[in-house]
């Protein structure tokens, strides 16, 4: 399955272009890391980095598991302004 964007023709082809921070590969399948910049409050910078790039990982997983034809096990992203790894993405 794959996500339809508001104002995007079902059935059209689309390309999207971004760089992966890294990944690795590991017992069971692939791992998959971004590198976050932005500056977000201590309180809820966690929940709004999530909503911010959860898309965006679920984008990169999808294409790296098609490419390397294995499983991502885990997404993390990593936050300098909160120095802090996010984990727990359900992609």
């Amino acid at each position: 399955g794959g996500e339809v964007v508001p104002g995007w023709e079902r059935g059209g082809a689309v390309l999207v272009r971004g760089i992966c921070d890294v990944y690795w590969q590991g017992e069971g399948g692939l791992y998959l890391r971004g590198y976050k910049t932005d500056r977000v409050g201590k309180e809820d910078g966690e929940q709004v980095l999530v909503r911010r790039y959860r898309a965006q990982l679920s984008y990169y997983a999808d294409a790296l598991s098609r490419a390397m034809g294995l499983p991502v096990r885990e997404v993390y992203l990593y936050s300098f302004t909160l120095n802090r790894l996010i984990t727990g993405f359900v992609i």
